[in-house]
């Protein structure tokens, strides 16, 4: 292993860029959740799944129901929405300290430090999910099994051909890091700060406008669109642009958009990050509470 990594000195580079296409993989494994990835049955299956799901050690089935199921009709939801539930238990909304809070949503996550809980997030919402009475329990078993076939496939393929060091080293440990990383700051920046006040649609998500280097990491396959999606489920991916150009013409949507900017920079017109939003939020409350503590002192 060690020298198959000294033959790419831009490794480091190779495992970040691995990870971004990695997640824009999970595009094509949600839209295939939705039916939307193509008409035909058969290819919405054939590409959503043996192209995108299995190879990011998730089923189809799975992905289905926490997030078609229950994360779309239970949006802000903290006690249905699973994508709300993973960032409340993850601290997202806990008022800290400035710096802390800093450190535990930007660089503990950048250093792998929510990694773990993330992975066990993917377990819990794309892979082990089982089946209920009012699911498709044959497509359920089918999509257990064709997993693990899949992937005894793979791994014993790529082994008889003496390939089985680069599946590792370019294709898990990519999933393992970056694309964890990568997948914690884009499902954060999706509904967060908003699943707290909100309650319509329009204001409960948001698309980013961040700059190129941003959207070839964060946006791979218009992943940045969020609003649109929720807005319009049943648009597949590669039109959620146009579907954003269309709804401009409506002057409160426009209003809204105005006021979006990238994940970690800012828009095109100044517009606040998605992380500038959730640190003010933070030293927002957090100096409320001090101030409310310090009054309560003094009555005492």
């Amino acid at each position: 292993m060690v020298s198959a990594y000294s033959r790419f000195s831009g490794c480091p580079l190779a495992v970040l860029l691995i990870g971004a296409y990695q997640r824009g993989l999970t595009t094509i494994s949600h839209d295939s959740a939705h039916r939307t990835l193509a008409r035909n049955t058969t290819w919405n299956y054939a590409l959503g799944i043996l192209f995108a799901a299995y190879p990011l050690f998730q089923r189809h089935w799975a992905y289905r129901i926490s997030h078609v199921y229950l994360h779309h009709p239970f949006l802000g939801d903290p006690e249905k929405d699973p994508d709300l539930k993973f960032f409340l238990a993850s601290g997202v909304y806990d008022v800290q300290p400035p710096g802390r809070y800093a450190f535990n949503i930007i660089w503990k996550p950048i250093l792998g430090g929510a990694t773990v809980a993330y992975l066990k997030y993917l377990w819990t919402n794309r892979f082990s999910i089982a089946a209920s009475e009012d699911q498709d329990r044959s497509g359920i078993l089918v999509d257990k099994y064709g997993f693990y076939l899949f992937w005894f496939a793979m791994l014993g393929g790529s082994y008889l051909l003496g390939l089985l060091h680069l599946v590792i080293l370019f294709w898990i440990v990519p999933y393992l890091t970056t694309f964890q990383v990568l997948g914690w700051f884009i499902e954060l920046a999706e509904h967060s700060p908003m699943c707290e006040t909100e309650t319509k649609n329009v204001y409960l998500t948001r698309n980013r406008k961040g700059n190129v280097l941003e959207r070839a990491i964060f946006g791979q396959n218009l992943d940045e669109y969020h609003l649109e999606h929720h807005l319009s489920p049943g648009i597949p991916f590669w039109l959620l642009r146009k579907a954003q150009k269309i709804r401009m013409q409506d002057p409160h949507y426009a209003s809204v958009a105005s006021t979006w900017g990238g994940l970690f920079v800012k828009g095109p017109q100044g517009q606040p990050s998605v992380i500038t939003q959730l640190k003010e939020r933070n030293r927002r409350l957090y100096e409320q509470s001090i101030a409310g503590a310090n009054a309560r002192e003094k009555l005492a």
